[in-house]
């Protein structure tokens, strides 16, 4: 009877430790598995900040090369012409404020003062936009 019982006390303790491993082999799987889904959502994340990164950049470069190209062309002034005149005729209000922003412009790339005169012959760069790239 003694021998059963020590069988009994061995068999419960073999079970004991059958079901404590199967405990630890499901927790480790459960810890593995969170792992493996943390790793998996970080990816996705990274993927998806890709996307948008590049969605954003690519139409940003689009929207610039849609406003235009700045370009700069020479003129030579004619007798009677004014920065007023000469930018009526080359302003585009879609890149100015106003028209004494294009005439600051213009004063600043020939290194002009606000009161100095224009002669007829002088040599004017003028700022200019196009949708065609040159």
């Amino acid at each position: 009877m003694e021998e059963e019982n020590q069988k009994k006390g061995e068999q419960k303790m073999e079970k004991q430790r059958e079901e404590k491993q199967k405990e630890e082999k499901l927790q480790y799987s459960e810890g593995e598995s969170r792992s493996k889904f943390l790793i998996f959502g970080f990816a996705v994340a990274v993927i998806i900040s890709m996307i948008l990164i590049c969605t954003i950049s690519y139409s940003s470069i689009k929207v610039q090369a849609n406003t235009g190209f700045k370009y700069y062309t020479g003129i030579t002034v004619k007798s009677g012409e004014t920065l007023w005149s000469i930018a009526d005729k080359y302003i585009d209000y879609a890149y100015y404020e106003d028209k004494a922003a294009y005439i600051n412009e213009i004063e600043c790339i020939n290194h002009l003062d606000d009161d100095e005169m224009l002669l007829a012959g002088q040599l004017l760069i003028i700022p200019y936009y196009s949708s065609e790239f040159m």
